[in-house]
């Protein structure tokens, strides 16, 4: 292969894989949006949510108790920005999005089951009923909160800024449990 034609492919597989690439996360400065989509930290299709490639899922050593509900978390930040520890706490720049999905596996008969978290990568949609995501967005003037609840084709989240909860029914191995999960308030 000549060198114009190897320089002609290398171009040629770079423009491919760029087109193939999702778009980055888009950071939100002054708007509240409405739908979580605008913030592009997820993909959502009929089988499965997947958190964009840009972003780091995470599990924490000690996670809270949230009524039984499994959490997958993911930390976004802007490229070409980095974390910096001061005063011995992480200070993260501005344009940072934390994220927290809420939902419950489902058992075989379709009701929702209580189960051990494993801490998942993504979410397959149909193993699980998305519940709520929740954002915490480091601004300029400090932290926000977004709270997202599912609609029930798990196809959109919306904002919810009044505090409300949802009625959940959790089957154990020996007998059905109802519980209340209670989406965030700002």
């Amino acid at each position: 292969m000549t060198d114009f034609n190897l320089r002609s492919a290398l171009l040629s597989a770079c423009l491919l894989l760029a087109a193939c690439s999702e778009a980055p996360p888009v950071f939100h400065e002054t708007e509240r949006p409405l739908r979580l989509s605008d913030w592009q930290l997820f993909a959502v299709d009929a089988e499965e949510l997947v958190p964009s490639e840009s972003s780091v899922v995470f599990r924490p050593n000690n996670p809270l108790f949230t009524d039984y509900a499994h959490k997958l978390r993911t930390l976004w930040i802007p490229s070409g920005l980095q974390a910096d520890i001061s005063q011995g706490e992480i200070d993260y720049p501005v344009g940072t999005i934390l994220s927290k999905t809420f939902y419950y596996p489902r058992a075989e008969n379709a009701t929702l089951a209580k189960v051990a978290d494993t801490g998942k990568q993504t979410v397959s949609l149909s193993d699980n009923q998305l519940i709520e995501t929740r954002l915490l967005v480091r601004k300029s003037g400090g932290w926000d909160a977004f709270p997202y609840v599912w609609n029930d084709e798990q196809t959109e989240a919306f904002l919810r800024v009044a505090g409300a909860s949802k009625a959940v029914s959790l089957s154990t191995q020996t007998e059905p449990r109802d519980n209340r999960f209670h989406l965030f308030r700002s």
